[in-house]
Formats: C-alpha cells, structure tokens, sequence
C-alpha cells in the first residue's frame, strides 16, 4: 500500500502542471529538479528526484542519497552517463519515458521501481582506461582532440556487494531501499506544508482535484503541442484515479479481514469466536489492484448463517442472522492491544479505524472519478 501512496502522490505532482508557477501547488512544492514540465514549467522533479525531496530514503547515509537507485539511474549515474552534450543535462534513461507508458503499464512500472531501489555505487573512469574494451568505449566517448572530457561511468551490477570508501576502511555494502511508512507529518513538503500528515491531505483531495479537473476542462489547446499536453494531463489524472483505488482496495482488504481476525500487529482482548456459537467459516477474497491481486482471509457470510441453522443452534435463518450481526458488532467494537518493545501498550479500535480510513480515501477518490463497491 506504501507503493501505492507513492504513485498517487507522483500522478498528483505530475497532474499540477495544468497550473502555472504563480498558482502555487500543493503537493512536495518545493521539489527542485532537473525536469522540464509538461506545459514547459522549469526545474520539476523526476521521480527520483520526487523521493528523495520527500526523503524516502530516513536510513540511508546522507553521503549515499545520490547512488539510490530507481530502475536505471541514480542521481549520480545520470550525470555521469551524459555523453556528447555540451549542456552536461543528465541523462535519466527509463525515468524519462514515464509519460509514454499506458496508465496501468505506468503504476506497475512505478511500484515495481521504488519496491526493487537500491543503493548502487559507480565507478567513473576519467583517464583513458587500460584494456581493449574499456579502451575502445573510450575512445568513442572522447575523439582525439575533443574538450570536456566525458568519462567512463560504470554501474555495479545488481545484488552486488559495492564498496563504499568512508572515513573508516572501505565498507562491504549491500541495501535494498525500503520506503518508510507515510504517517503522521511528511518531511519535504509533499503535503501543501510541513505540518499537515498524508491522511490530512487525502482529506483535502476532493478540492484538489476539483481545482485541476476545472482547469485541465478550461484549457483550450490551440495548437498540437497543446493538444498533447492536455492529453498527457489527463492520462495522469487518470494514473491518479487508478492510484487511488488500488489503495483503497488494500485497505477495504485489511478492514475486512479485520472483522474476523487480528489485525496485524495487534491482539483483541477476545477472538471473534467468542462472540458466535457456532462455526466461523472464512474464505479467500480477492482484492485486484493495479497488476496485482491481494487475498485475504474474509467471514464467508452465507455458508456460516446455513451451518449455524443446521448445527440446530439457532431455530432459523433470522436468529442466526441477528446472532452473527450481534457477534460482529461486539468484536468490532472491542479494544486491541499493541505490544511494542520498549513501549507501553496501546489500547486501539483498529476495525473503527479502518472503517474511518476507508471512507476518508473514497471521498477522495470520488473526485478522481473512482468508483467502489460498497
């Protein structure tokens, strides 16, 4: 789900350049990067530049932010693999082609991206290196005589041990990137300010959106390059929108397997079995979202009301349905304990709580244009 808050709020980003700089934007507005704008807005960010704005990466050395690695490219890599431009503009390889991709081609690139990041160090070759080979990519780099020099980069293979050189004897490094979770006060402005937490902004999206379905509606292209901006807009808006529900399917998923089971991470005071006599049949649901599809274990309703009317408990199908309805309502309404190590335990009603998310991210998403079985 983290995944899928990262590709909402990027579609959200790159959705905000139906406006000018004057409007203000409200989502990481202080993210200063490389990119061009869709309506030729100067220094957006990419989606590495996105993340480490947002400081995805809290456990990672400040010294090795730049070798965090998104499909292809590091900050590093893409200034070191620019060749023949005497501009020196780094090159983002596959970040650049975000835009070209269909809406659900882009979120799995998006997840599957920031789920496989890591750190990957490079060595860079600024004298003409020994060996054939290495001599030959050289050369093609750097004809005789040419000025500035564009040197060699070298990416260390995927999943290898990368020697980093710090202060103390060179360390043996191997990290995977792992997002933190979006909670509570953002870092970097990815909300419209540094005191407002992800959940606030997800409160605020239905006037969000509104502002930008109004001006991608209002904006009138005179021109074919104007044609396909307002084209590339809306495909954002809709990576949006299937963002979104991705997330809230996650969600909806965990809600409903709450009401019969232990949320995770906690432990309720008593087990929902407690409060039925009779057979607790579950099944598996699936949830689709994005490329992918969520199961979780969900209370097979039907099958559980006809075994407690045959087990001869309940006289009939009513009685075991006001029963059943009586045991959901008691376990939902119970406290859980969170045990964590070195803090006291927290008393919580996740199932009110996830009840509470669910219908705060369908009313935001209900101006993206999602619709949701209720």
């Amino acid at each position: 789900m983290e995944l899928g808050k990262r590709a909402l709020y990027w579609s959200v980003y790159m959705s905000e350049e139906i406006l000018d700089d004057s409007d203000g934007y409200t989502v990481a507005s202080g993210c200063q990067g490389s990119r061009t704008g869709v309506r030729g807005q100067q220094n957006r960010c990419n989606i590495l530049e996105f993340l480490l704005h947002i400081k995805d990466q809290p456990s990672v050395k400040p010294e090795l932010l730049g070798d965090v690695t998104i499909a292809d490219r590091s900050r590093n890599w893409a200034h070191a693999v620019v060749f023949n431009d005497q501009l020196r503009k780094p090159d983002w390889g596959a970040l650049n082609e975000l835009d070209d991709k269909p809406v659900g081609d882009r979120i799995k690139w998006l997840v599957d991206s920031i789920k496989d990041a890591l750190i990957r160090a490079i060595k860079v070759f600024h004298t003409e290196p020994e060996g054939d080979a290495d001599k030959a990519r050289w050369l093609a780099r750097n004809p005789p005589g040419q000025q500035p020099i564009y040197p060699i980069p070298e990416l260390n293979p995927h999943g290898k041990l990368i020697k980093i050189q710090t202060k103390s004897p060179a360390d043996l490094l191997t990290k995977t990137v792992k997002p933190q979770a979006l909670a509570g006060a953002l870092p970097g402005g990815v909300a419209w300010d540094n005191n407002h937490s992800y959940e606030q902004l997800i409160d605020r999206m239905p006037a969000i959106q509104a502002k930008l379905n109004q001006r991608i509606d209002n904006f009138v292209p005179k021109t074919a390059a104007e044609e396909a901006q307002k084209k590339l807009l809306i495909s954002w808006k809709e990576t949006a929108s299937a963002a979104m529900h991705a997330i809230v399917q996650i969600r909806q998923a965990d809600l409903d397997r709450c009401r019969v089971e232990p949320c995770p991470g906690s432990k309720p005071l008593q087990e929902f079995k407690d409060f039925f006599d009779g057979e607790i049949i579950k099944v598996k649901k699936p949830y689709p979202y994005g490329s992918g599809v969520y199961e979780v274990n969900v209370l097979n309703y039907p099958d559980t009301i006809e075994a407690a009317v045959k087990s001869g408990k309940y006289e009939n199908q009513e009685d075991a349905i006001k029963a059943l309805e009586a045991a959901i309502t008691k376990y939902n309404a119970q406290e859980f304990v969170i045990t964590s190590k070195n803090k006291p335990d927290k008393i919580t009603h996740p199932v009110l709580g996830h009840e509470a998310v669910v219908i705060r991210w369908k009313n935001g998403g209900a101006q993206l244009g999602c619709k949701f079985d209720d």
